[in-house]
């Protein structure tokens, strides 16, 4: 499928699309919030190894470079940068300082998030009427966002429009997301329910943030060792050599999977497991499937980002072939009797009779069928 065709739709419909909700995912669900002014409108953004503490760094920037919103992360581990009515991409780039931690869920210990550590997601873009707008930025999106950015300390997207730009990251999230098995519905940006201690319950009724969440559990304890700054450095590095595959990683992502069944008996209620599905990873995106997932998925990240629905293509039928019709046998003598020749009918299709045959005049039993008549002799 040609993802090219998504932006294509996108001009033909922005002003008959239906506006979707883009409001975030990420915890339990709260009071719907009033309306505000798009000038003031700031992001939730949740980072996530495991939660983090209060004081990391959190920077929207523009594909080109330009910071434009910045905020540190509070004792909940989300920050809320301002961001306004940038509908646009943008670029969100988590950076660590002096005394910040995340709950590593491998270890089940405090980490240090050190100034030299980042995280890195880019978004397709939320429009105006997303009034309540919020991402997770995690090692997953940092595997994406790599694709894209080659220095981490000076960000940018190359691209010469806003919608190029926008379909170049609605693919990069995609790809890695299909490489674990995510399904195409659920966005990779979602913020995901973290642990942030011993304590904590892997536990809510958002079903992508709860998907997402229990991927990332199961990640870090897949992880080699309890490094998870260094695990997700590596998958950023492979990530960007393969353009979203991770070949090299086949392993740990089947690891991820199985894991994941492990993560599920932690979860408490049943209610809450029964959001959580089984993941198909496709480390190399070789499956026809996989392919048409990413085209589902950059279609819907592209609808969200600038509320106007894009159709999903109707598949070609495949057509019912006729069945070839099995030829009569022509009918045989009965044994016996001595086949003088055939012919065509000379009576009544199906029928038997008597008559003769040739020249001579031999005494003969005709029979026939559809396929022809056949003389036997007498």
């Amino acid at each position: 499928m040609n993802l090219g065709r998504f932006i294509g739709w996108f001009w033909l419909l922005s002003s008959l699309g239906l506006v979707l909700s883009c409001g975030g995912g990420g915890g339990e669900e709260g009071p719907v919030s009033p309306p505000v002014s798009i000038a003031t409108r700031t992001i939730l953004v949740t980072p996530a190894l495991g939660g983090f503490s209060a004081g990391a760094q959190v920077e929207l920037i523009s594909p080109s470079g330009e910071i434009f919103g910045v905020a540190t992360t509070n004792v909940d581990g989300n920050a809320t940068p301002l961001l306004g009515d940038i509908t646009g991409p943008f670029i969100v780039r988590v950076t660590g300082a002096p005394g910040v931690s995340f709950f590593n869920e491998r270890s089940r210990t405090q980490d240090p998030f050190p100034p030299a550590a980042r995280l890195l997601a880019v978004v397709p873009g939320f429009p105006a009427i997303a009034t309540s707008p919020s991402i997770g930025v995690t090692p997953l999106t940092n595997a994406a966002a790599s694709i894209l950015i080659a220095n981490p300390l000076k960000p940018i997207i190359d691209g010469s429009s806003e919608p190029e730009i926008q379909e170049q990251i609605a693919t990069v999230n995609a790809r890695v997301a299909v490489v674990f098995g995510l399904d195409p519905s659920i966005s990779l940006l979602t913020r995901p329910r973290v642990l942030r201690s011993t304590s904590d319950l892997l536990d809510s009724t958002d079903r992508a943030s709860l998907q997402l969440g229990a991927l990332l559990t199961a990640l870090a304890l897949a992880a080699p060792n309890n490094d998870l700054i260094a695990q997700a450095n590596a998958l950023a590095s492979e990530s960007r050599l393969n353009n979203g595959a991770l070949p090299q990683s086949a392993g740990l992502t089947s690891k991820v999977a199985d894991l994941l069944a492990t993560v599920l008996l932690a979860i408490p209620t049943t209610t809450s497991r029964s959001l959580v599905t089984t993941l198909q990873p496709d480390p190399t995106l070789s499956k026809t499937s996989s392919l048409e997932a990413i085209a589902r998925s950059v279609g819907i990240q592209i609808s969200l980002a600038t509320g106007v629905t894009i159709p999903t293509p109707t598949p070609t039928p495949t057509p019912t072939p006729t069945p070839t019709p099995t030829p009569t046998p022509l009918p045989s003598c009965p044994p016996g009797l001595t086949e003088l020749g055939t012919g065509t009918a000379t009576v009544a299709m199906g029928a038997t009779s008597t008559g003769t045959f040739g020249v001579g005049a031999a005494p003969a039993l005709i029979i026939s069928n559809a396929s022809g008549t056949v003389y036997c002799r007498l």
